[in-house]
């Protein structure tokens, strides 16, 4: 039932995840189970950290293996290493999902704790970075965030933070109201891969790596394309990115092996 729910809450309609007897978890379905110890990390009483601050900055995930109903795991977390600077401070914290002693799947999150703003201080100009040479495109597909999106992940992920359910708190942290969760939108940009550049099947997926440049909206439209990077001893290096409708990058540096 929980597979169910999370392939549910990501839009992923893969017969591998919802169809027959040989049932396996959506790829980034461990992060269910990475859920407490991160929480652990997260609210370490040494780091004093201000949870409505928080954002997810980066993720890099490997499978070894798929997971199946019924499986007994064990989730390990420890925080790899704190990073201060004037903007805030940035947080790595290191897990792995282990069954019958072997890794099934190891993430590194980078998590980032904004700075609270000095009464006054502006805040810093974008630079524009340089044009960037348009690539032949693998696949581009265009997507939409449904409006209960946040809250179906939430509850299939068990993240409930405030800020992606609860417009008032979301609000508050100075968001324009609830906000997608970062791995729903990883997980959407994961099933894109899948279904175009490994014909579907979720097996051949060996490793994706994110970082999350923008917030996402319930009932933004998001395009994710790809293009080749390499071939090498069997593994396909694909580079990736997902944008909104306004063209803006919600999920840029995109990595994945297959």
């Amino acid at each position: 039932e929980n597979i169910h729910a999370y392939a549910h809450a990501t839009n992923d309609t893969n017969p591998a995840y919802v169809n027959g007897d040989d049932v396996i978890a959506p790829l980034l379905y461990p992060v269910r189970h990475f859920h407490t110890v991160m929480s652990q990390a997260a609210v370490d009483p040494t780091l004093n950290a201000d949870l409505l601050r928080l954002v997810h900055g980066e993720q890099d995930m490997r499978f070894y293996d798929t997971l199946k109903p019924w499986d007994l795991v064990a989730s390990r977390a420890i925080l790899d290493d704190i990073e201060t600077k004037a903007s805030g401070e940035l947080l790595k914290v290191r897990q792995k999902l282990m069954r019958d002693g072997e890794v099934v799947c190891e993430a590194v999150s980078g998590l980032f704790i904004r700075a609270k703003k000095k009464p006054g201080e502006k805040s810093k100009a974008a630079i524009t970075a340089p044009a960037e040479e348009t690539p032949e495109y693998l696949f581009s597909n265009t997507y939409s965030v449904d409006t209960d999106q946040s809250f179906r992940y939430a509850e299939a992920s068990l993240d409930d933070n405030p800020i992606h359910v609860d417009e008032g708190v979301a609000k508050s942290a100075g968001h324009p109201g609830v906000i997608m969760h970062g791995l729903c939108t990883m997980a959407m940009t994961t099933r894109e891969l899948v279904n175009h550049a490994a014909d579907g099947d979720p097996k051949r997926l060996q490793r994706i790596k994110v970082r999350f440049s923008k917030i996402v909206l319930p009932s933004d439209t998001l395009t994710t394309r790809a293009w080749n990077v390499e071939n090498n001893d069997g593994i396909s290096t694909v580079a990736f990115e997902t944008l909104n409708q306004n063209g803006d990058k919600v999920i840029s540096n995109g990595l994945a092996e297959f």
